[in-house]
């Protein structure tokens, strides 16, 4: 999987369906359609119902011994339909901060001259690959597209910031509990997958 950059909760997010309002946001450095349903299952233990991630699932069983977070994270992580009518815990999503140039390449912002260079590169591979072909891509101009590089995961309520922002804070600003005793299903949920991430 890929390095963790940032996490952050996106409110006010629909999904396909409407069936969820908050989306727990794992940031990484690489495309996120290649592993996001594994990670989202390595660490919070949910799978869809297309089941991938089963492997880490199992990782998640084995490593996660408390029985109330698994019980947790398997009640509180949304399944929404994806365009294809499957449901699913975890979605690609766009990364802040980074860019596509419209050929799969990723940058930061800021950093157009390397999308530039990126994708004159593959251009020239391509024709060199295909000298037959008529296809143009013509020259970049600058378009920047969402780059997809982060993972978000469905959530039925919105965690606390305290939670999210890890402060030594006594109080609980979802349910007014001390903040390690937080009864927020969310709060507990994310409190967990930031452990996990972390480790």
């Amino acid at each position: 999987m890929a390095p963790v950059l940032a996490f952050q909760i996106v409110g006010d997010v629909m999904s396909v369906d409407q069936c969820s309002r908050f989306a727990f946001v794992i940031d990484t450095e690489r495309y996120a359609g290649n592993f996001e349903r594994q990670m989202c299952a390595y660490v919070t233990g949910a799978l869809g119902e297309c089941k991938v991630g089963r492997k880490e699932r199992g990782v998640f069983r084995e490593e996660v011994k408390d029985h109330g977070i698994k019980d947790f994270m398997m009640n509180n992580i949304v399944r929404c339909p994806d365009d294809h009518g499957v449901r699913r815990p975890a979605y690609v999503y766009p990364t802040p901060g980074w860019f596509n140039n419209g050929l799969g390449s990723h940058h930061r912002d800021g950093d157009e001259k390397a999308a530039r260079a990126a994708y004159d590169s593959y251009v020239q591979e391509e024709k060199k690959n295909q000298p037959d072909s008529t296809f143009d891509y013509g020259k970049w101009k600058g378009e920047k597209h969402p780059a997809y590089m982060s993972v978000a995961i469905w959530m039925s309520e919105r965690p606390s910031d305290v939670i999210l922002e890890g402060d030594d804070c006594e109080q609980c600003p979802v349910d007014g509990s001390h903040v390690d005793n937080c009864d927020s299903d969310s709060c507990i949920v994310v409190k967990a997958v930031i452990e996990r991430i972390k480790s």
